[in-house]
């Protein structure tokens, strides 16, 4: 099936795109008819550094034009090389604006040298002032005969290369210089990628290559090309490390050595994912000695929505200047660099101020030792009933879009089974504030902070009977939230619960068990109640009614621990 985009015409979606980015960023200028964009403004005896390719691989080349980056940047159509002549024109039109002339840098793929080799030559048969450099930084066919022919592909670590170069050329360095700098940098460069899901081209229905759900592509392509090979899906570590593994083969880098790294998206990893993987790399670049000057993360050179990462080593030794060249600030909305990423020289505290936890060491009932086994035992059951149905709670939270509940009461559950030896069983007001606290700790978000407070507030009604901690929870969540029964939410479930189960106590039936099973009844009524229900608070108040056609997963999860207590307390 074709995946839903809004690029219909490719080649007209990069002028829409190019003009774009013009209107929200004036400073740049742009010709989108001919994929062209560039500072335009007189920089006197500088040399301008200019760069491009086929689109798709935003930021790539675009996001990096500013002062102390690209000068320029000339896009094709999507992973398609540019037009000689709309190559010529960017040529032509910095030459104008810097007389130290042009430093055109090329990755190394087939089309892209041809055409913009092919428009050099005509520059230079103008008169114009320009040269080119080849960038080829991908060390996946390190070894192989391919490498040997057509070498390596340019990927991630251009960043490092226009960064170097363009905070160079704002020092109007010559032409030469920098194509010197250049050479001294490509040796100094390695990166490799991985791939967990292919990109696909817009209008087309399928992916560019195949991979199973439990593989991973190692040293793939910005164009939607696989790698070299394919490793199970494992822990973070280990794919970070076969990635890592073969930068280290390149001897780009070795022990001792001082290094900047980048981590980059290739399209559609998540930044909480990105940040890990960057987490990972450190971790095992510092573990071979090797000493991290910079660690960058952010979407450098995508693959269309490829979801997937890169990592490119930079060797620093002996080369100072370069760090201080990275660190000199452009305006560049491609590049992550900030002044946070400077690594203070001082060591920092490495021990924080022990937060209080605040909990309450209540009085409340104090339980024999076998009331407090019994207790113990139905919270445990009911921490059990919770992970066995943790699917189904996600399954029917799914349609307000998260479908995360199930797996987060799940969080609170093996929170509690995890401290179940060291619990207050005994002191029921103390042992609920601590229960209280793990909601809060593990769960987080909304369902942490309503059962938190839940727990809190039965903690102070237990103190004097056990209805009255149900109805003190209820109360307590009622003052900082407005939901009610009625809204679809777990309250449905939870008052008529609590309500059946205090009117039964004080009718004087006087049979507990015969309370909570008529209020374990109640809280299914209720639960299938909210099956017809619209939503009237939380995230499911903004899906459509039509997506919400089952029970409420909070008013599930309820009955689902509410019951698992009921038959824990009914055995003998």
């Amino acid at each position: 099936m074709e995946r839903k985009s809004l690029l219909r015409d490719t080649k007209l979606s990069i002028k829409d795109m190019i003009e774009g980015i013009v209107e929200v960023y004036p400073g740049l200028s742009g010709s989108p008819e001919h994929g062209i964009t560039f500072l335009n403004k007189y920089r006197g005896n500088k040399t301008a550094i200019l760069t491009g390719g086929g689109s798709g691989h935003e930021p790539f080349p675009i996001g990096y034009i500013a002062d102390n980056m690209l000068t320029g940047s000339v896009s094709g159509p999507i992973f398609t090389s540019p037009s000689t002549s709309h190559i010529f024109s960017a040529i032509s039109i910095l030459s104008k604006l810097n007389k130290g002339g042009v430093l055109v840098a090329v990755l190394n793929y087939t089309g892209d040298q041809l055409n913009f080799g092919l428009a050099i030559e005509r520059a230079k048969a103008k008169g114009i002032d320009v040269e080119k450099i080849s960038i080829s930084d991908d060390v996946a066919l390190l070894g192989t005969d391919m490498a040997a022919i057509i070498g390596n592909r340019g990927i991630l670590g251009c960043a490092f290369i226009f960064k170097l170069l363009g905070a160079m050329s704002e020092e109007e360095k010559s032409l030469n210089d920098l194509k010197i700098v250049y050479n001294d940098i490509s040796k100094r460069v390695a990166s490799m990628g991985a791939c967990l899901v292919p990109c696909r081209i817009p209008g087309c229905s399928d992916l560019l290559f195949s991979l199973k759900d439990d593989e991973v592509s190692l040293g793939c392509g910005v164009h939607g090309e696989a790698g070299i090979s394919t490793i199970p899906m494992g822990k973070v570590e280990v794919m970070v490390g076969q990635v890592l593994n073969k930068i280290f083969e390149s001897e780009v880098v070795r022990a001792g050595d001082r290094a900047c790294v980048l981590i980059g998206n290739l399209g559609t990893l998540t930044q909480i994912e990105s940040f890990i993987v960057a987490r990972a790399a450190k971790m095992l670049i510092e573990k071979k000695d090797i000493i991290i000057e910079r660690l960058y993360v952010g979407t450098f050179m995508s693959s269309l929505d490829m979801k997937g990462f890169q990592i490119s080593m930079m060797n620093v030794n002996q080369r100072d200047n370069w760090v201080h060249y990275l660190d000199t600030p452009t305006s560049a909305f491609g590049w992550p660099g900030t002044l946070y990423s400077y690594m203070s020289q001082k060591p920092v505290a490495q021990s924080l101020t022990r937060i209080e936890s605040g909990e309450e060491q209540l009085e409340g009932p104090k339980l024999t030792d076998k009331e407090s086994n019994i207790f113990k035992t139905a919270v445990i059951a009911a921490c059990n009933a919770i992970r066995d149905n943790k699917e189904k709670i996600n399954e029917l939270d799914s349609g307000c879009g998260d479908g995360d509940c199930g797996t987060t009461m799940g969080y609170f559950a093996e929170g509690v089974l995890a401290r179940k030896d060291s619990l207050p069983w005994k002191w029921v007001g103390s042992c609920l504030m601590h229960l209280s606290k793990i909601a809060e700790d593990e769960m987080g978000g909304t369902s942490g902070a309503v059962y938190s407070l839940l727990l809190a507030g039965a903690a102070r009604g237990v103190t004097i009977s056990w209805q009255e901690g149900w109805t003190a929870a209820l109360q307590t969540l009622y003052t900082h939230s407005p939901a009610r029964v009625g809204h679809r939410t777990l309250i449905d479930a939870l008052a008529p619960a609590c309500e059946t189960y205090s009117s039964c106590i004080v009718s004087g039936k006087n049979n507990w068990k015969l309370c909570l099973k008529q209020a374990v009844m109640a809280a299914k009524t209720g639960c299938h109640n909210t099956s017809t229900m619209k939503a009237k608070v939380g995230r499911a108040a903004y899906a459509a009614p039509t997506r919400l056609k089952d029970f409420d997963a909070g008013a599930f999860a309820v009955t689902v621990w509410l019951q698992a207590v009921y038959l824990s307390l009914e055995k003998p």
